[in-house]
C-alpha cells in the first residue's frame, strides 16, 4: 500500500458526529484542473449515505446528510410562532417547500423584472402585507404541505384573488389545473348556459 492509502485506511470507520466513514478516495476537480480533492462516502445515523469533502467532515463543518438541519429547523418552528416570535430573525426554514412558496410568491407579486410578473403583480395580484413581512405569520397561516409534498404546491383558491389568509391552500397540480383562469371561466360560462 502507498502512503497515501495508508492514511485514507485510518479515517475508514471513524465516526464525526452523525457520519460515520466508509471510504475515502480521491476525485478530480472537473474545470481540467491537475488538482484532486479527498472525498468519503459516509453514513448518517439516520441511514442515508452521503457523499462529501473528507476534510469538511473532520472539521465539523459537514456533521450529517442534512438531517441535523432538518431536525433543528422542525425544532425551532414548534419553539416560535408569530404569537411567541424568536428573539432572532432566523426561523431555521430556509430551503423548505414552504419557504421557497413564499418566497415565489413574493417574487411573482412585487418584483417587477421577474419574467412572469405580468401574470400575477402584473394584472393586481398581490400578497397581503402581513405576509409580505413575515414568513412566520405566512406559515402559521398556511402549515407544511401534506406528504408526499413533492405533489403539493401553494395555489390561490379564487384565481382572481390575492395571496391573503382565506384564499391559499396547498394544491395538487390536478387542482391547479382545474383552477386555471381558463378552466374556471369556461366552467362557469357552461354553467351559465345550462
Amino acid at each position: 500500500m502507498t502512503k497515501r492509502n495508508l492514511e485514507f485506511e485510518t479515517y475508514i470507520g471513524k465516526k464525526f458526529n452523525r457520519l460515520t466513514i466508509l471510504d475515502v478516495y480521491m476525485v478530480k476537480r472537473k474545470n481540467n484542473s491537475k488538482k484532486s480533492d479527498k472525498k468519503c462516502m459516509c453514513l448518517c445515523e439516520c441511514g442515508n449515505k452521503k457523499e462529501t469533502v473528507l476534510s469538511h467532515v473532520i472539521s465539523g463543518h459537514t456533521k450529517s446528510c442534512n438531517c441535523y438541519k432538518k431536525e433543528i429547523g422542525q425544532k425551532y418552528l414548534k419553539k416560535y410562532s408569530a404569537e411567541n416570535p424568536s428573539p432572532t430573525t432566523t426561523h431555521g426554514m430556509n430551503r423548505t417547500k414552504v419557504h421557497n412558496a413564499w418566497k415565489d410568491i413574493k417574487k411573482r407579486c412585487l418584483n417587477k423584472n421577474f419574467k412572469a410578473f405580468h401574470t400575477w403583480g402584473g394584472r393586481g395580484i398581490e400578497i397581503c402585507k402581513e405576509w409580505q413581512d413575515s414568513f412566520i405569520d405566512f406559515y402559521n397561516h398556511i402549515g407544511k404541505p401534506p406528504e408526499p409534498s413533492h405533489l403539493y404546491s401553494v395555489d390561490r383558491i379564487n384565481n382572481n384573488g390575492n395571496y391573503e389568509p382565506g384564499n391559499v391552500r396547498w394544491a395538487t397540480k390536478k387542482q391547479q389545473a382545474q383552477n386555471r383562469r381558463c378552466c374556471v371561466s369556461n366552467h362557469h360560462q357552461a354553467l351559465s348556459q345550462t
